[in-house]
């Protein structure tokens, strides 16, 4: 893809790329529904909108407008429930989402948003969840060892996708890392005058979270590289690496964030310009290729067990990724499962050779 397009999202001074098939190719992304918001609110952003094909503008604009009201409901609903939590006394802050996009796009239209994530003490998960299903939310999802949060699902009224709310007590596993919570906490603020238990990230612990959930994603979509890029830019001041991976390797994702600000710096070289990286590795390994070949394979299987900062924490992941729980496989194969764990194992290890081998043979 034309990274050209990438960099005038950002940069006001770079000019949109003249050709249509650049706008084709973009249109026919997996996740060009889930970015299509952040690419019109950015080229409105800097008047450029117009300078683009009339059928990228009109199919932009729906996708926008359809992201809009679907955030304004979002953020209707995450009031309420935080309202709930302020009630009950519990403390909470609110992970990306619409107050998210409001903050850092200045344009609550401007990035899709499907759920609803909320950071709570794991102390209060039972007090938190009792809270949730007051509001309507229920049908829980497996609960998996290895995950750090709990979802649950609200029916609504004429759409056949259920709103999901997912309480989090950590950002990442807290089996593969070392991260220090009551920093986290100390350094949030109350969000908004009016309250006093509901709380806000601050501005570097945002951008950490944003880099391991990019990371989470492997960077699967442009979706994740555009919030990253987008808190670059706006932090670019007040933000400093070496401050953040300092904290990292105490925390034990070091190699989480370096590999995934790598990634971003790699693809993006204009980013140097705006806030350089000092950091930068320049492995192979660390690319994604976007088309299915076996450095794909190679890059997926260096993300999948080479992120870890500790030997044991590989070794953990290797594991799971082999041998995985009744909860884990059950999760990782959803409606697909078998009537027995061993099903489940055959269905899982067909599952993956299918994919080593489309890389090898697509």
């Amino acid at each position: 893809m034309d990274q050209s397009i990438i960099q005038s999202l950002f940069d006001e001074n770079v000019k949109l790329p003249p050709d249509d098939s650049v706008y084709q190719d973009l249109m026919r992304r997996n996740d060009f529904l889930t970015i299509g918001a952040t690419v019109y609110s950015l080229l409105k952003k800097h008047n450029k909108l117009h300078l683009t094909p009339e059928f990228f503008q009109n199919k932009l604009k729906e996708i926008y407008t359809d992201t809009f009201y679907k955030n304004i409901f979002i953020k209707n609903q995450t009031k309420q429930l935080l309202n709930e939590f302020e009630n009950q006394r519990i403390e909470v802050i609110p992970l990306k989402g619409p107050l998210f996009t409001e903050k850092y796009f200045g344009d609550i239209g401007a990035r899709f948003s499907s759920d609803i994530d909320l950071l709570i003490r794991k102390k209060d998960l039972d007090k938190a969840a009792a809270c949730i299903r007051k509001l309507g939310f229920s049908n829980e999802k497996i609960e998996v060892p290895s995950h750090f949060n709990r979802g649950f699902y609200k029916e609504l009224p004429d759409s056949p996708c259920p709103l999901a709310v997912e309480l989090h007590w950590n950002l990442v596993d807290e089996h593969t890392s070392n991260i220090n919570l009551e920093v986290i906490w100390k350094d949030s603020e109350a969000y908004q005058s009016r309250y006093t238990y509901v709380k806000e990230l601050s501005d570097y612990h945002t951008f950490y979270m944003i880099v391991l959930h990019g990371w989470r994603h492997n960077l699967d979509s442009l979706k994740y590289d555009f919030d990253i890029i987008q808190m670059i830019t706006v932090l670019s001041n007040s933000l400093v690496f070496e401050r953040l991976i300092a904290d990292a390797e105490i925390q034990l994702t070091k190699r989480r964030l370096i590999r995934t600000l790598s990634i971003l710096y790699k693809r993006y070289p204009f980013l140097t310009s705006v806030k350089t990286f000092p950091n930068l590795i320049h492995k192979k390994a660390a690319a994604i290729p976007e088309e299915k070949t076996f450095k794909r394979y190679a890059a997926f299987l260096d993300y999948q067990f080479l992120s870890y900062d500790s030997f044991g924490h590989r070794m953990r992941e290797l594991k799971l990724w082999f041998f995985p729980s009744k909860k884990e496989i059950s999760f990782l194969l959803g409606r697909k499962s078998g009537s027995s764990l061993f099903d489940n194992y055959v269905i899982l290890y067909k599952k993956r050779l299918f994919t080593i081998l489309k890389v090898f043979w697509p």
